[in-house]
């Protein structure tokens, strides 16, 4: 056997055990749909989509759910039932045929997916509109107030997907304002907005706190961020920087983890110089008083 092919073959077989091991993680797929009524069953969607409608006051009555690897179970909480049981892979929770409009439901993963992942979902609530995303078994919807679900989405979020968000100003930890109240944030996590002032001084280092693709980089004058712009990190976490100063990347580029992609600043509608930050899919602030970066 020639030297190349020998190669091949130890390459060959390195991706076949690559894949044994991690290949479910990365082809995991959810998928779902909901029984609306005065509709019937709707088709599936995934990743996020949306079940179920808005805008029409229709209830949902029930939802089936469905992974591609692994496992999933489900539980619905039905007007004049309360909460049913669990119910798993594919199986109805809530009712057809009967009227019942759904109220809240709870989901969680099974047969080890749930350490490659976390399941996060939100439902559309008759009064209230969308609620924030909630995650792991936590409840969606609202039981006791006798309104109605009207759509859910649900979507799978790699743990860590390769993505550790370190501190984008290392050495600055005063916050001036925490999950920004009051201030005006583009993104929000389970009804509070999502986003951090934090103090530092013009022109400071603004570094990728992972890796991602550079989505957005804008300057829009005296008002507002000013200027500002957003990441897409690889596990779908958008973060957000604004009133800098300078930008450091072009939109559409890529940056790893440490790349400076900006300085700090004062402009836009800022009252001073800071860094207003914001991620989504987490409570940005528990997610750095978790790494023991903030207290």
């Amino acid at each position: 056997m020639s030297f190349k092919k020998c190669c091949l073959g130890f390459t060959a077989l390195f991706v076949f055990l690559w894949l044994s091991c991690y290949g479910s993680a990365e082809a995991a797929n959810i998928s779902y749909h909901a029984h609306v009524a005065n509709i019937g069953w709707q088709g599936w969607v995934n990743n996020g989509r949306t079940a179920g409608t808005t805008g029409r006051s229709l209830q949902m009555e029930a939802v089936e759910i469905k992974v591609s690897e692994g496992g999933i179970t489900y539980r619905a909480h039905v007007a004049n039932i309360g909460w049913q049981g669990w119910v798993s892979n594919g199986r109805t929770a809530g009712t057809t045929g009967r009227g019942l409009q759904m109220e809240a439901v709870e989901i969680k993963l099974t047969n080890g997916l749930q350490n490659q992942f976390d399941v996060e979902y939100r439902a559309h609530v008759a009064n209230i509109g969308w609620q924030g995303w909630v995650s792991n078994g936590q409840t969606a919807g609202t039981t006791g107030r006798g309104l109605r679900m009207e759509a859910l989405e649900i979507r799978l979020v790699p743990k860590g997907g390769g993505n550790t968000f370190e501190w984008p100003v290392p050495g600055y930890t005063r916050i001036t304002q925490k999950n920004a109240k009051g201030h005006s944030c583009r993104y929000s996590y389970g009804g509070k907005p999502a986003g951090i002032d934090i103090s530092v001084p013009v022109g400071t280092s603004v570094k990728a706190p992972a890796a991602g693709t550079v989505i957005t980089v804008k300057d829009v004058g005296n008002r507002s961020f000013g200027k500002y712009m957003e990441i897409k990190h690889d596990d779908g976490t958008i973060t957000l920087y604004a009133h800098l100063s300078a930008f450091s990347a072009r939109q559409g580029q890529r940056v790893s983890q440490g790349t400076v992609i900006a300085k700090s600043g004062n402009s836009g509608g800022s009252t001073g110089p800071h860094l207003h930050y914001e991620m989504t899919k987490r409570d940005i602030y528990q997610y750095y008083a978790g790494k023991g970066v903030l207290r």
